[in-house]
């Protein structure tokens, strides 16, 4: 090797030492007996020696640790690069948490002649993780208790209300015909109002138990589904002289009791909030999902999605109350329009949610609705579905 040719080498080792020098992250470089060559800048600040005072010494005689030696052990016999995640180092303090990669280096010949550390803090987010495990714990169990809670006091106030509903009947049997006036008119609304309680009560039971009481998911052929809710609903598609059209519908992994309450909500407001002027028309159909701005959880890629529409003829509802239709308890028309107590669309989309999936609606006012939902047609596994309860 001439002059030149060494004084560039010369030239290039040092620029390569500069560079690694002023690197942010910690970098150490050590022979395949684990002696120290070069220490960076970094390194030194968090170690608290200046660089010189680490070349030559051996690394594991500096910070004895039997699991790491194994492990860079290993590395010098098989060249193979080594990489773990949010360590504690004694150089840098139990209070930090590293990335760490070692790196063989090796000759022409594949022989390692040295190793590279390289370290990369996530202290802070580490300890966001911790955090955020913390308040999502927090969250899970304030939830569960919520829902413990609903089921609790619905259950519980089932009993009393039975006796309000079953006295009234009561009073109204044996004393109706004597009754005039204002004590028959009081006595019809508490009826009334017991028997929408029990409505009420009902609802939120079923809403609960949405979680509380789910059944484990299977395969589902949601045309044997829907088949089932059109014999369900037989008299009531009867009464309003409606139609419903099915399109072919996918299989997919779901609570089978689930998938019945979710499409027969849907098809029994579709013929409940029909317009006078004719009869009521519903269809169901599965359509590619295409482009959509649902955000599928981790491990459910979009393509593994199927898309099922339910468009009806009705009076639709005015876009400006999307989010509102889906609110526990909330109705867009009066009692004495339409019964029901405002829950129906609450449990189809805490449905969908369980499923990880997405349910939406438009609608134009006086023209008809269509609901939209996007369901996976399969779950991932238990462990690791995103909490939704």
């Amino acid at each position: 090797m001439n002059n030149q040719a060494i004084q560039h080498l010369q030239e290039r080792n040092t620029l390569l030492e500069n560079i690694l020098f002023h690197i942010a992250s910690p970098i150490l470089y050590m022979d395949p007996d684990f002696r120290l060559i070069l220490v960076n800048k970094a390194f030194a600040a968090w170690a608290g020696h200046r660089r010189e005072f680490f070349v030559g010494k051996g690394y594991f005689d500096l910070y004895p640790d039997p699991r790491r030696e194994a492990i860079f052990k290993r590395a010098v016999e098989t060249a193979e690069r080594y990489f773990a995640l949010q360590e504690t180092f004694p150089h840098t303090g139990e209070d930090t948490y590293w990335d760490w990669t070692l790196q063989p280096v090796t000759d022409d010949h594949g022989t390692v002649t040295g190793l590279i550390l390289n370290l990369t803090e996530v202290t802070e987010q580490k300890l966001a993780r911790q955090q955020w495990r913390h308040y999502r714990k927090k969250l899970e169990r304030s939830n569960r208790d919520l829902q413990d809670f609903a089921y609790t006091a619905s259950h519980d106030l089932q009993e009393p209300l039975r006796k309000v509903r079953a006295f009234g009947d009561l009073l109204k049997r044996r004393f109706g015909k004597t009754l005039q006036g204002d004590g028959l008119d009081f006595l019809e609304r508490m009826v009334r109002a017991a028997d929408r309680m029990q409505h009420l009560i009902e609802a939120l039971l079923t809403y609960s138990r949405i979680t509380t009481q789910a059944q484990p998911f299977e395969k589902v052929d949601l045309n044997e589904t829907v088949a089932e809710i059109l014999s369900n609903l037989e008299s009531r598609i009867s009464e309003t002289g409606g139609r419903v059209e099915v399109g072919v519908l996918p299989t997919i992994e779901a609570d089978p009791y689930q998938m019945l309450q979710l499409f027969q909500n849907l098809v029994a407001n579709a013929l409940k909030f029909h317009r006078n002027g004719g009869p009521p028309l519903v269809r169901l159909w599965e359509e590619p999902v295409g482009e959509t701005e649902f955000q599928p959880p981790p491990l459910i890629p979009v393509d593994e999605f199927c898309r099922i529409r339910v468009a009806d003829n009705g009076i639709g509802f005015d876009e400006r109350h999307l989010d509102r239709i889906f609110a526990p308890f909330q109705r867009l028309h009066g009692r004495s329009e339409f019964d029901g107590v405002g829950m129906g669309l609450s449990i189809c989309q805490r449905i969908v949610e369980r499923h990880q999936g997405r349910i939406t609606a438009s609608s134009i006012k006086g023209e008809g609705s269509t609901f939209t939902v996007e369901l996976p047609r399969s779950q991932p596994l238990p462990d690791q579905r995103r909490s939704t309860t």
